[in-house]
């Protein structure tokens, strides 16, 4: 994984985004800064997707299923978006 896309980086973010989440549940923050922080966790994920994309040494049902996180962090809904949270979690704890 290249440097500027470290795993525990990317940790920080999901956590970043479920401290957010909490924050605009309790009215806190903005919706705004919530989906700021979002954006930037897809944006991260979208770099490493194309990156593992061509890894050839990923068999591609792999490389499908690389595809599948990205697709649930579309919801505004912070319960669906703690749920996404914790599959990306999973993604990266399942690449150690």
């Amino acid at each position: 994984m290249p440097d500027f896309l470290r795993r525990s980086e990317l940790l920080e973010l999901v956590a970043r985004c479920e401290l957010l989440a909490d924050d605009l549940d309790a009215n806190r923050v903005a919706p705004e800064a919530l989906l700021a922080e979002v954006s930037r966790l897809r944006a991260c994920f979208d770099v490493l997707h194309q990156l593992e994309e061509r890894e050839p040494r990923l068999p591609p049902p792999h490389r499908a299923v690389r595809r599948e996180p990205r697709a649930h962090v579309a919801s505004t809904i912070t319960d669906e978006l703690r749920a996404t949270l914790d599959r990306l979690r999973e993604h990266l704890f399942a690449e150690t």
